[in-house]
Parts: C-alpha cells; sequence; structure tokens
C-alpha cells in the first residue's frame, strides 16, 4: 500500500515538475493527490535516501529487500529455464477450460501475474468469492485427476 501511495507521490511530482519548470513543493503535490504534505515530505526524502538492498522488509519478516527485486541480468539458462518452465504450467493447464485456466493463473501468480484473493479475482471476472472458489476448486480436481491419470 505504501509502494502504490509513494508512486503516485512520485509520478505526480514528475507531472508537476514539467509542468512548473521547476521542483514542486510537497504542499503542491498533496493538493492534487489529496495526501498529507508531511507524509509527501516524508516520501520524499526516503526516495532520495540510497537502501541497502540487504535490509529486512519489515521488523517481523526475515525476507531482504534483494530477495524481492527481480535479477534484470539473468543469465540465457534461467531464461531457458524459465520458458520451459512456462510451457509446461500452459500444458498442465490445458485440460481446464478458459476460466478455469484464468482463476488458477490469478490464484497462484503464474504466467507474470500477481497472486491474488478470492475476493480480488471475483472483482476482476465479476463473480463472487464463493463462484471463484467453487471454478479453483473444479480447476484443481481436474489438475489432480489428470496428475492420477499420467
Amino acid at each position: 500500500h505504501i509502494a502504490r501511495i509513494a508512486n503516485k507521490v512520485a509520478h505526480t511530482a514528475q507531472t508537476l515538475r514539467q509542468e512548473l519548470g521547476r521542483e514542486p513543493t510537497p504542499e503542491e503535490v498533496a493538493e492534487v493527490t489529496f495526501i498529507d504534505a508531511e507524509l509527501v515530505q516524508d516520501l520524499a526524502a526516503l526516495s532520495n535516501d540510497p537502501i541497502s538492498l540487504d535490509t529486512h522488509v519489515s521488523d517481523d519478516a526475515e525476507d531482504l529487500l534483494c530477495d524481492l527485486v527481480p535479477d534484470t541480468h539473468a543469465s540465457p539458462t534461467m531464461d531457458m529455464t524459465e520458458a520451459l518452465t512456462q510451457d509446461v504450467i500452459e500444458d498442465i493447464l490445458s485440460v481446464l477450460e478458459e476460466r478455469e485456466r484464468e482463476v488458477i493463473r490469478m490464484r497462484f501468480g503464474l504466467g507474470g501475474l500477481d497472486n491474488l484473493t478470492l475476493a480480488r479475482i471475483g472483482e476482476e471476472l465479476h463473480l463472487s468469492k464463493e463462484r471463484i472458489r467453487q471454478i479453483e476448486r473444479q480447476a484443481m480436481q481436474k489438475l489432480k485427476s489428470r496428475r492420477r491419470e499420467a
């Protein structure tokens, strides 16, 4: 949530910078984004400070920031492995109906998608949370029966 707010503030500041021909004040950014000027100022200060990739994401998590940052210089072997994995996933999902595939991809974050809650998937597909749960269960049963057949 904070990252989304920070992105909104940064984008608005960039737009105002271009429009005004100067650095916008936190109050100007706050007025456009409807975010408290003090928070805008704090976010601006944070964005200027370098952060170590060895920093813990939160106080109660063991995850490091470097674990969340994608490697933009992946090796050809990694690219090939990822492509093959995607092919295998698509082959496995091919036994499902299109809507079932879509729900499974969204639920488990496959194919570059973020994994979403049942409620969020329901919003995206204009279906109830319960209907999404039913589709997911049905799809998982199909996948399990395919595995038994193989």
